[in-house]
């Protein structure tokens, strides 16, 4: 019986990983799902986002530099048609309490070296040029229209037909891309 309930737990682990938007991709450098969005301001896509709180006062959240995965989704990273950009990451929803700040991934880094083991939310809070940087927000799903796949792994974004998608609409009403914002 103990055995039954082992592989039965075992099973829906694997069902979750393999449908979760948060699942890891092995030896991929791609991200777990995207967002699109667009920005209020334009400069903002030169510099890194972080996580405020929920009273929009205070980053609560920062990755660490040497983490190019994690970094990654702290920065909008491909500019699509129509003003939008492409942002890796988690899902947007975990996105809607992003600040822009006015530092660059390269001086990030250099803070993070200059500050190593120190508490930088203070120094991060203080750099921040946008507590509401969205005018649109959309959680992008796993999905094989947008995500490349060989041998069973994601190999890379489809950016053509994210991008003709952008172009005809159609993005905005596939099934499964939720307008967060």
């Amino acid at each position: 019986m103990k055995q039954r309930i082992g592989i039965f737990v075992l099973t829906a682990i694997v069902l979750l990983a393999t449908v979760s938007c948060k699942k890891m991709f092995g030896d991929s450098d791609d991200p777990e799902c995207g967002m699109l969005l667009k920005l209020k301001d334009e400069k903002y896509a030169n510099y890194l986002t972080f996580i405020y709180s929920d009273k929009k006062n205070k980053v609560v959240g920062y990755p660490s530099p040497e983490d190019a995965r994690t970094l990654n989704s702290y920065y909008p990273h491909a500019k699509c048609p129509n003003g939008y950009y492409f942002k890796w990451g988690y899902d947007a929803k975990y996105h809607i309490h992003d600040c822009y700040t006015d530092i660059t991934i390269k001086e990030y880094r250099d803070i993070w070296e200059a500050t190593k083991n120190k508490d930088i939310r203070d120094t991060l809070t203080s750099r921040v040029i946008s507590r509401d940087p969205y005018e649109e927000l959309y959680s992008i799903p796993y999905d094989t229209v947008f995500w490349k796949h060989k041998d069973n792994g994601v190999v890379g974004l489809n950016f053509d037909k994210i991008n003709e998608m952008i172009e005809s609409g159609e993005i905005f009403t596939y099934e499964g891309v939720e307008r967060i914002k």
